[in-house]
């Protein structure tokens, strides 16, 4: 079982606090993250010195560790690897007691509202490989 959250529901990367930068993943302007960091630098003048390195190791770290996938993307993949994939969200609107959750159990047509919340807020997949 895997929860993650969508790439369009977070206003910032989490690991390393760039605004937008899931957003625009994989195609991140370098330019951007040192925009980002100016201000930092701005704002905490000791990083100043460390910019360039800093900048250098957020790029890599964009290049080699973040991976935000669509759903359509993560269930082409869990169907390869493992045979099978099940979205949860039915379950966690049903269950949740997350304001999102007691929202969908009110609106009509609880299925857009499963693809709603897995699409733009976050997903639970289930997956299990056949022995």
């Amino acid at each position: 079982m895997h929860f993650f959250p969508s790439k369009w529901y977070l206003p910032q990367e989490p690991h390393i606090h760039i605004p937008l930068l899931n957003w625009v993943w994989p195609a991140c302007p370098r330019q951007w993250i040192r925009f980002w960091l100016f201000l930092r630098a701005v704002a905490l003048p000791e990083l100043v010195p460390y910019k360039a390195s800093m900048l250098e190791r957020y790029c890599e770290f964009c290049r080699e560790d973040v991976v935000y996938l669509t759903n359509r993307r993560h269930r082409r993949l869990g169907e390869s690897v493992f045979g099978n994939h099940q979205s949860l969200m039915d379950f966690y609107i049903e269950h949740g007691q997350g304001g999102f959750a007691r929202l969908a159990r009110r609106l009509p047509l609880r299925p857009i509202s499963a693809w709603i919340g897995a699409t733009f807020r976050m997903n639970m997949v289930f997956q299990q490989k056949a022995a």
